[in-house]
């Protein structure tokens, strides 16, 4: 159930030259480069970075132009982010706030849908409903998250979506995967 309602184009890419060459760079890394490589069976690199961010007591520099990883950032500066296509430290006053809204809106690059769009939506028969920044705001600041999801019928597409979003819900089994590993081999 995690994550599985991204998609992928097969049709595009040959996944295993993909995969083969992407496992090719990462031994390359590991062997040639002064990088800490860290692979966990069914772990994405945002579920790492989210569990290590939460649960090492060290400081920490994201570098990636990924505005998911917003939610990572402390008000201590403990975990920092730099973007570099921006070439700018990211700021983040409310990485809580941030992941909702983020699960309201949904997000086209990962095939979230907004919390309006319908669980039987078929993207052939019908646009998705218009949902933005606005509105999340809106319903954060003056309506209530709650009573909104509530009225409207949507928390399951909520929930649903704060499960793939919100790195602070990898699963157990996951999250331990990558702490055994990190503190084994770190």
């Amino acid at each position: 159930i995690y994550k599985e309602n991204r998609t992928r184009d097969d049709s595009v890419l040959d996944w295993s030259a993909l995969f083969a060459f992407s496992n090719k760079l990462v031994e390359d890394f590991k062997n040639n480069l002064p990088f800490k490589v860290i692979q966990v069976k069914s772990a994405e690199a945002d579920d790492i970075i989210g569990v290590l961010c939460r649960h090492i007591d060290k400081e920490f520099v994201i570098v990636s132009s990924d505005k998911d990883y917003k939610q990572c950032i402390t008000s201590d500066g403990r975990v920092s982010m730099w973007d570099p296509l921006k070439k700018a430290y990211i700021k983040c006053n409310d990485p809580r706030r941030f992941v909702i809204e983020s699960a309201l809106m949904g997000q086209n690059k990962d095939n979230i849908l907004n919390v309006l769009t319908p669980l039987t939506w078929n993207k052939e028969e019908s646009r998705r409903p218009p949902f933005g920044p606005k509105k999340a705001a809106k319903i954060i600041d003056e309506i209530g998250l709650d009573k909104w999801l509530d009225k409207e019928g949507v928390r399951e597409r909520f929930n649903q979506n704060m499960q793939v979003m919100d790195l602070s819900q990898t699963p157990e089994i996951i999250k331990d995967r990558i702490l055994d590993l990190y503190k084994n081999q770190f």
